[in-house]
């Protein structure tokens, strides 16, 4: 197994602990507007809220408990498909209103902090080990010579 260098090391914990307080900035936004729909005696909204709340909350939790070594896909399609809803929804905003008004900057603002968790999220390797320094290349003598002995047998 290669091990990792102490700046690299050093990257990964920084770009897992990202990850988190953005789930956790994202969590304590739904519990907002959970707080804002109950006020307002808004029940859908409420539920819908309440919903992101809890998977935004999930996601924190998972990725401090146990810090991925690899992209989560699965929280990087969680947090992409939240970007599209927002995307979805201002598109029918200006259809409906015919101009920019505050909704679409409340859908602006959504975007931002689960665009950056998939943004940070991409940076992470899809493979938890490193490819070895001493594998021989397309180019190295080893592997011309290789070639040569398998087109000849």
């Amino acid at each position: 197994m290669d091990s990792k260098s102490p700046t690299e090391a050093r990257t990964m914990i920084e770009r897992t602990r990202t990850l988190s307080i953005l789930a956790l900035l994202a969590s304590a936004g739904w519990i907002g507007c959970t707080v804002y729909g109950l006020v307002v005696k808004d029940i859908e909204y409420v539920f819908r809220a309440l919903s992101a709340f809890v998977s935004w909350a999930y996601v924190c939790f998972v990725t401090a408990m146990r810090p991925p070594t690899t992209a989560p896909l699965l929280f990087i399609a969680f947090a992409a498909s939240h970007i599209l809803f927002y995307l979805v929804e201002s598109g029918f905003d200006l259809v409906k209103s015919g101009e920019l008004n505050s909704t679409m900057a409340y859908n602006v603002v959504g975007m931002f902090v689960p665009g950056i968790f998939v943004w940070i999220a991409g940076t992470l390797p899809l493979q938890a080990v490193k490819v070895a320094h001493n594998i021989a290349g397309s180019k190295d003598v080893c592997t011309a010579l290789t070639r040569i002995l398998d087109a000849s047998s």
